[in-house]
C-alpha cells in the first residue's frame, strides 16, 4: 500500500474508480491502520499511513481481505489470479500468479525494486525494505522458484517492457527482458 502503487485510487478525498474491487492482504490492511504505530513514526512517514488509511475508507464496500500463501502453495484468489505472500517489502506485500490456458505470468510488485541489482543479489535490501531480512530471504526463495518453472515475470520497478523471464548466467541471475 505504498503510495506509488495506490496514488491513483483517490483525487480530492474521493475514489476514482467507484466500481473497483480491491484486493489487499490482511496483514497489509492492518500495517497501514494501526494508528499506534503511525503515531510513533516520523511525519513522513505518517504520511504514507494516512493515504492508505484514505484508501481503505473510501473503498471499504469494495474491499476484500484475504491471506496469501506460499509460492509452493498458492491459492486462486479469482478466477486464473493466484495470490503469493512476499512478505518483508511491506508486512502484507503480495505477488500474482496470473493463469489462462495454461500459461503462467508472475506480477512480483515491489518484490524487486532495482532489477540489475536485486536479481543477481536478492540479498540487497533498499530503503523501503520495512523488513530488510525477511524481504531479502523471500526474493531469494521466489527467485528462485520462477527462474526453474520458467514463468514470465512482471515488476513496477522495470524499465521497458517491464516484463521477461529470468536467467541464470556466469555472472548469476539475470534479468532478461522481452523484445
Amino acid at each position: 500500500m505504498h503510495g506509488d502503487h495506490i496514488g491513483g485510487l483517490m483525487k480530492d478525498g474521493v475514489r476514482v474508480f467507484p466500481n473497483a474491487e480491491l484486493y489487499i492482504s490482511e496483514k497489509e490492511v492492518a500495517y497501514w491502520t494501526d494508528k499506534e504505530l503511525q503515531a510513533s513514526l516520523p511525519e513522513g512517514q505518517q504520511r504514507g499511513f494516512a493515504g492508505a488509511q484514505a484508501v481503505v475508507e473510501a473503498y471499504k464496500d469494495k474491499l476484500h481481505l484475504f491471506e496469501p500463501q506460499s509460492i509452493e502453495q498458492m491459492t486462486e484468489l479469482i478466477p486464473g489470479v493466484k495470490s503469493i505472500a512476499s512478505y518483508g517489502h511491506t508486512p502484507g506485500h503480495t505477488c500474482y500468479m496470473v493463469e489462462n490456458g495454461g500459461q503462467h505470468f508472475f506480477i512480483w510488485g515491489d518484490l524487486i525494486n532495482f532489477p540489475t541489482v536485486q536479481v543477481p543479489h536478492p540479498e540487497i535490501a533498499t530503503r523501503h525494505d520495512i523488513d530488510p531480512v525477511q524481504a531479502a530471504a523471500t526474493r531469494s526463495h521466489i527467485l528462485s522458484w520462477l527462474e526453474k518453472q520458467g514463468i514470465t515475470v512482471a515488476g513496477m520497478h522495470v524499465p521497458y517492457p517491464a516484463m521477461g523471464n529470468l536467467t541464470m548466467t556466469q555472472r548469476g541471475l539475470e534479468l532478461q527482458l522481452l523484445e
